[in-house]
């Protein structure tokens, strides 16, 4: 059984957009995209393309262009989605739970929320070699919170400036292989996001949902549903929330896959199911040319069915 997975934010590279210019259906949906978001994501500078308000947009774009030439070039529809903080939403267009333009609104919605979520700042850091439960620990004697729980020895924590550099100072006298700073904009999935619950809770307010025609594993539950109404619930805890990517990947695993693709650019993804769930295969699909060889993969289709 395969599953396609969609990256967040920090996948994103100047020229993503070009591979894919060759496949009608991800040119026009790249024409959606604002003129400064397509200009950031194609030509750079690399700084604005960072910028949660680009970058966002960008991936989402990027990320669902790849899986709909896949399926416009006959490709099997996924049997189950899941997408890392900013690539849920991709999960969720390409499980045709929104339509291509609702996401990217919706997209745009959470990243200008998002930015304007913390002005007093905040900060995040990768904490590489302690298990979740030690980064927990450390998080919680100095007030910063575990934002992302990615794979076996890799957790985002994040916070006000003066939390994380604590509890990073905590990890480090536990034994910590490696801290690294992470340049954010903001300390995403942490309590201060907050002040962007609202907006995009707004946002959400006018936008349908409909039934997905496949299980989207959440990051909030790391749990499968169909349930629209839980989805747009989950989304906002998100916002606030630790992305369970780990967990998720696991129970992929559980629920029988054996192959997952990683749609849009890059491979960071692939690298996390690889630590965590080794008997997974692993494909990418950042071009034409991965799609072809995807495409002949030999997978043997499954119907997706109601998983609760």
């Amino acid at each position: 059984m395969r599953a396609f997975i969609f990256p967040g934010q920090g996948a994103q590279t100047v020229g993503m957009l070009a591979p894919w210019l060759t496949e009608p259906v991800a040119a026009a949906l790249f024409q959606q995209l604002p003129a400064a978001i397509y200009h950031s994501a194609m030509h750079g500078p690399d700084e604005v393309l960072r910028q949660t308000t680009h970058a966002q947009p960008a991936l989402y774009a990027v990320g669902y262009a790849a899986y709909a030439a896949y399926r416009a070039a006959g490709g099997a529809p996924a049997a189950l989605v899941a997408g890392h903080s900013l690539g849920e939403y991709t999960a969720l267009a390409a499980a045709e739970v929104v339509s291509f333009a609702d996401g990217l609104r919706l997209v745009q919605a959470r990243a200008t929320a998002m930015a304007n979520a913390a002005p007093d700042g905040g900060t995040m850091a990768a904490v590489l070699g302690l298990t979740a439960e030690v980064v927990q620990a450390c998080c919680d004697a100095h007030g910063a919170v575990i934002a992302n729980d990615n794979c076996p020895g890799q957790i985002v924590i994040a916070g006000t400036v003066t939390a994380v550099h604590g509890a990073a100072e905590a990890a480090k006298a536990a034994g910590a292989r490696r801290i690294i700073a992470l340049p954010v904009a903001g300390p995403f999935h942490s309590p201060l996001m907050a002040p962007a619950v609202a907006p995009l809770a707004a946002a959400l307010a006018e936008t349908t949902f409909h039934t997905p025609v496949c299980p989207v594993v959440l990051n909030t539950t790391a749990a499968p549903t169909q349930d629209p109404a839980l989805i747009k619930t989950e989304l906002l805890k998100q916002l606030v929330g630790q992305v369970r990517w780990r967990e998720s990947l696991l129970t992929l695993a559980a629920l029988g896959v054996t192959a997952v693709v990683e749609c849009g650019t890059g491979k960071v993804l692939t690298g996390l199911v690889n630590k965590t769930a080794p008997q997974i295969r692993t494909h990418a699909l950042t071009n034409p040319t991965e799609m072809a060889t995807l495409l002949t993969a030999a997978v043997t289709p499954v119907t997706a069915t109601t998983v609760e």
